[in-house]
């Protein structure tokens, strides 16, 4: 799992090569919004976010137990197909603090991808 603050976590993940670029343009943008609409700099995208309000990406069937020990607070599931990709972005709300998970499907456990699958329909 990558904790996403700020935009050095977005270049450490297109270091990697490993994640299509149209799925990490996603993340980056979700990133940008969020550090814009956050930020009370002048320049925002210097700034980060915090550990309670971030982004989440998940990468092996290990994360799935860091997502499934959070169903309750799932607010939304969406999915999304982007090239010859599916990605997921799941709402997390906790403590009042949004976070946002994302990963491509495939990732995590079959079943647990299949139940998110099957409420964000």
């Amino acid at each position: 799992m990558k904790v996403i603050k700020a935009l050095s976590d977005i270049r450490e993940l297109n270091e990697q090569k490993t994640l299509p670029q149209c799925y990490l343009n996603l993340i980056k943008s979700e990133l940008i919004s969020w550090l814009e609409a956050e930020s009370d700099t002048d320049n925002p995208l210097v700034s980060s976010l915090t550990d309670y309000s971030c982004i989440y990406h998940l990468e092996g069937i290990e994360d799935t137990q860091f997502l499934s020990n959070m169903k309750s607070d799932i607010e939304f599931i969406e999915i999304e197909e982007i090239n010859e990709s599916t990605s997921f972005r799941i709402g997390l709300r906790r403590d009042h603090e949004m976070s946002i998970v994302y990963f491509l499907k495939g990732a995590l456990d079959a079943k647990f991808e299949q139940w998110l699958c099957e409420r964000g329909k």
